[in-house]
């Protein structure tokens, strides 16, 4: 073979690896990072990979970050989040990215396991579109582990109780909801339309309104044991079951509602005691219209400052 014809080869040789490296490069998915990285995902396959990695990590001290990087809609419910080791906790990005169950029949986007017991951040994400009949948690379905869900939407989902979120009551469960909006879930027969909770909850900043739940089960939050403190959060417009008659907003089972004040609910129901000077109940039209503090905007727009309106209505005039 010439000199020429050798350059030639080695060349195209040279020309074919870089391209077959490219394919596998844009073929390969996500790293898993370390502890002290980002793992970015932006499909279901990389997302419940990301999960599986987070499972079985064991290095403490640990905070292992998943961050969406497009929004990813399902065709089956995501690995169920569990790791019990001490010091290690999850925290999921969403960088205002959309996980969205696609109203698919058994598809849930989020679970946190029985024996989880370590705890699970969801910041500025929206949760949509998951549907779990005769099942606890159409969004998310804490069994196991404290759950903190901050700057987000939890939107369209449905199932038997806690149509957005449901809250177990082993030890170690719980639910802090910050700067968040609930609304437009459903549960079909039993508690909380927007939020089931069985265990203590934190509920601060937010805006649960337009969710669904039968008329003695607290359309925007059931609590059937523990604790709930709602502080400068909307509560409102909670109907039946396909769009029925109104419902009261709160309903306890064995359980108390502490007012932390500058709320505003529509309608507290016989079980829950909204009772801080600085609250408003009884009412949810303001200045002649519906909403006008936000909520309705804040359902539709997504997230920050869903809850900071009341505070704002000790200013107003507040009209039937």
């Amino acid at each position: 073979m010439s000199g020429t014809s050798t350059t030639i080869y080695r060349l195209y040789a040279l020309a074919l690896a870089l391209v077959l490296l490219g394919v596998v490069a844009i073929a390969a998915p996500a790293a898993h990072a370390s502890c002290s990285g980002v793992t970015p995902v932006s499909n279901e396959t990389q997302l419940n990979a990301a999960i599986v990695a987070y499972n079985a990590t064991t290095t403490t001290p640990c905070v292992f970050t998943i961050q969406l990087t497009a929004d990813i809609n399902l065709t089956a419910s995501t690995t169920s989040i569990l790791n019990s080791t001490a010091n290690v906790s999850l925290v999921i990005k969403g960088a205002g990215f959309t996980v969205n169950g696609q109203n698919i029949s058994g598809v849930r986007p989020f679970e946190l396991a029985s024996s989880n017991n370590r705890p699970v951040t969801f910041n500025q994400i929206t949760i949509t579109g998951g549907y779990v009949p005769g099942q606890p948690g159409g969004g998310i379905a804490s069994q196991g582990g404290a759950l903190i869900v901050t700057n987000s939407t939890i939107t369209g989902n449905r199932a038997d109780t806690g149509g957005g979120i449901s809250i177990c009551s082993l030890l170690g469960c719980g639910l802090t909801l910050q700067n968040s909006t609930i609304s437009g879930n459903r549960a079909d027969s039993s508690f909380g339309g927007g939020i089931l909770t069985s265990g203590p909850a934190t509920i601060d900043s937010s805006t649960i309104v337009d969710n669904q739940a039968c008329s003695a089960c607290g359309g925007a939050l059931g609590v059937t044991s523990g604790n709930a403190t709602v502080t400068n959060s909307i509560l409102a417009n909670s109907t039946e079951p396909g769009g029925g008659a109104s419902v009261p907003d709160c309903r306890t089972l064995s359980a108390t509602v502490t007012d932390g004040g500058y709320n505003l609910v529509e309608t507290p129901g016989s079980t829950c005691s909204f009772t801080a000077t600085s609250s408003i109940t009884s009412q949810y039209r303001v200045l002649g219209t519906r909403a006008s503090n936000g909520a309705r905007r804040r359902r539709t727009a997504g997230r920050a400052r869903a809850g900071s309106a009341p505070k704002a209505l000790r200013r107003c005039r507040v009209t039937n």
